[in-house]
């Protein structure tokens, strides 16, 4: 598998055109991973670019995993892990159980302010990337792309895809591109896999 494919440069951004070349260096060992990048700065002028570009290029690199920020230091290489991972799964044992109806009437407990809403989990507003997030959305609605008012494919952006599988090669999980599912949130995900394996 493939995660990253090179963006064919000729209707593409100038920035992403960078990354692109960027991207090809580190998979050609020209660039290793601990590699120390060049300054903002240093990288528009050798470039020929804006700051503006050498910034949105940068933080395109840090997106797909191939550029990691240290604070008050630089931008380093990043290399992803090729290796993959043996994982032991649990094996469940499936029993034949009644459902009771007063488990699901303690749900109202959930509404008192002295009880965790596990229910309704969410991730805590410190932990999420706002500024991050918000730097996409500009960045889409910058490019002004048709496609993003559209019904994309039904199997989730293909761009989104590659993503999520370059993520997770880092981790050592090596996923077919072709094999991912992108869901409208949880419940859906939990839904197709239940008919998938009953």
């Amino acid at each position: 598998m493939k995660a990253y494919q090179e963006t064919p440069t000729a209707r593409v951004v100038k920035y992403v055109q960078l990354s692109d070349r960027i991207i090809a260096s580190i998979l050609n060992d020209n660039l290793t991973s601990g590699e120390k990048l060049p300054s903002l700065r240093q990288f528009s002028q050798q470039n020929s670019v804006s700051l503006t570009t050498a910034i949105r290029c940068y933080e395109h690199l840090e997106e797909l995993g191939y550029v990691e920020a240290i604070n008050k230091s630089g931008f380093y290489v990043c290399v992803p892990q090729q290796a993959s991972v043996n994982v032991d799964f649990p094996m469940f044992k499936s029993e034949k159980c009644t459902l009771k109806i007063e488990k699901f009437q303690q749900v109202n407990a959930f509404k008192s302010a002295s009880v965790a809403p596990l229910l309704s989990a969410q991730l805590s507003s410190e932990y999420i990337p706002k500024d991050m997030l918000q730097r996409c959305f500009n960045r889409v609605f910058r490019l002004n792309n048709v496609d993003q008012y559209l019904y994309g494919n039904a199997k989730g952006c293909n761009q989104l895809t590659s993503a999520i599988a370059h993520h997770y090669s880092k981790k050592g999980f090596r996923l077919d591109v072709e094999e991912l599912v992108i869901t409208n949130g949880c419940l859906d995900a939990v839904a197709m896999a239940v008919e998938v394996v009953s």
